[in-house]
């Protein structure tokens, strides 16, 4: 198995780990998110994303060619644009 077979392979073991977990497992779990599945929710596409993540303006763990993302810092990033957004608006 090459490296992309394998992270393909962990790819997928974590879209299906988070779809077999129930809502109330998840509260008590560190909730994650791939590249493709934390683009998704920011509206963005995988490769500005992997940007983000490569310049540091969004936090992420690199894990062979690709992201892990929290759930808490795809909130926390949300929550700074947002702000960025709101101070230029009213300057």
């Amino acid at each position: 198995m090459n490296i992309a077979d394998g992270l393909a392979k962990i790819e997928r073991y974590l879209e299906d780990r988070e779809k077999a977990l129930k809502d109330d497992e998840v509260s008590n779990c560190i909730k994650t998110y791939t590249t493709g599945e934390a683009a998704e929710i920011l509206h963005v596409s995988r490769q500005t994303l992997s940007l983000l993540a490569k310049t540091g303006k969004i936090r992420a763990t690199k894990l062979g060619q690709g992201w892990i993302f929290r759930e808490t810092e795809l909130k926390s990033f949300l929550e700074r644009e947002e702000r960025k957004r709101s101070n230029h608006e009213s300057a």
